[in-house]
């Protein structure tokens, strides 16, 4: 047996894939085809990408918080079940508020306040449990969950084609509650910052105030959150791109499936790059991918063009958060890793949502979908240069 298929069955491995699956398939079934379900419902262009905007705002506001509570009061493990079990009431207000904009936003930033928060916490998991078990493979498991998720997408894409999109929140109910049970798989990881930690606790503020002088961290942030704003708009809107071509729920789910498929080799290459070389190249590889997306994207002419713009989106998409779980461990201290990563994400991903859904909705309600994609593509050459000086600082 060689040794990646020893690795690959250890049980904490084989947990965290079930547990990443199953997290990126409840995150399909809901926000996947979100903005379409609300296109379909009489949302504008404008609304939804308000509606985005809020899921990212709740998000936002919540993840570090959430972070802090991983580090200093519940496990992760713990958090985890609980949230997720209070998710699935939560997504069912969505179909029963939808006639209803104002009311069927709020139940969308409900249902985010459970749910969409959770994937920073289960990165935030797998990377302490790795401390103690250096054989959990972060881009083994990431990268076998995006491979299941491509098929997964595909089958609930057809579902979608044939039942509607009435699917999603059943479907949502069933998958959520098979991953509270996966959870169950994997042991628990102590606070980090409790009382029970043997080292001082560190408070609220104090620990803000510690991430705050790193440095490194703080212009990752930086360039993470141009790179989301450029990643983030664009995604939003794929149903408008789709729309390009004539094509519905079909095409979308064949392009989310091309995303993921392409996830799980570039994982397992960046993974390669960050053992024996410095996670800030693979951060170079990211960003050039997304370029080629938005250049793409800029000129599209054929729907084969729009599958080959996802497969570079899924290189960025996934490579960043890959990079961002490395280069966060590494720049932060060990007793606040979960802040630290919780923070980032709704420092780079959530806030990038925010601003670019939002404003994405109104460049294309005014001026066009082209504008979107010249947007996106400035806020890229920003993140380009703000990340730049990391490559000329040595590792801390």
């Amino acid at each position: 047996m060689t040794s990646f298929l020893k690795t690959a069955i250890k049980r904490e491995n084989i947990g965290f894939t079930l547990v990443q699956s199953l997290y990126q398939f409840g995150f399909c079934c809901y926000n996947n085809f979100l903005v379409l379900y609300l296109q379909e419902h009489g949302f504008t262009n404008t609304e939804c990408g308000l509606t985005i905007t809020l899921q990212a705002v709740i998000t936002l506001a919540l993840q570090p918080v959430y972070g802090y509570i991983t580090d200093t009061y519940l496990s992760c493990k713990k958090f985890l079940m609980l949230a997720t079990a209070l998710s699935i009431p939560a997504a069912l207000l969505l179909p029963a508020t939808v006639k209803t904009v104002p009311l069927a936003m709020l139940s969308v930033v409900v249902y985010s306040a459970f749910f969409n928060t959770n994937s920073a916490i289960i990165d935030a998991w797998e990377l302490l449990l790795r401390d103690e078990r250096p054989y959990i493979r972060f881009e083994l498991t990431r990268g076998m969950a995006s491979f299941f998720y491509a098929f997964f997408i595909l089958g609930f894409g057809a579902l979608m084609e044939h039942f509607g999109t009435r699917m999603m929140f059943f479907s949502y109910g069933l998958v959520a509650s098979a991953l509270i049970v996966g959870c169950l798989v994997i042991p628990g990881v102590p606070c980090c910052n409790g009382p029970r930690s043997g080292a001082a606790s560190i408070g609220t503020l104090q620990a803000l105030g510690l991430l705050a002088r790193q440095k490194r961290y703080v212009l990752f942030l930086l360039s993470g959150l141009c790179f989301n704003i450029a990643l983030r708009s664009t995604m939003t809107f794929l149903p408008n791109y789709v729309a390009l071509f004539q094509q519905g729920s079909g095409m979308l789910a064949l392009l989310l499936c091309t995303t993921a498929l392409a996830e799980m080799p570039t994982l397992n290459l960046l993974g390669r790059i960050n053992r024996k070389s410095r996670v800030e190249y693979s951060g170079l590889i990211v960003l050039s991918s997304m370029l080629c997306n938005l250049l793409i994207l800029h000129h599209l002419s054929s729907a084969e063009g729009l599958i080959l713009a996802m497969v570079f989106r899924g290189i960025a998409h996934i490579g960043f958060l890959g990079v961002s779980m490395e280069f966060i461990c590494q720049n932060t201290p060990r007793q606040l890793n979960s802040t630290a990563i919780t923070l980032g994400s709704a420092c780079t991903i959530y806030l990038g949502s925010i601003i670019g859904s939002w404003l994405g909705g109104v460049l294309i309600d005014s001026m066009g979908l082209p504008a979107l994609t010249l947007f996106a593509i400035i806020f890229l050459l920003l993140a380009l240069l703000s990340y730049l000086p990391l490559l000329r600082q040595k590792n801390a």
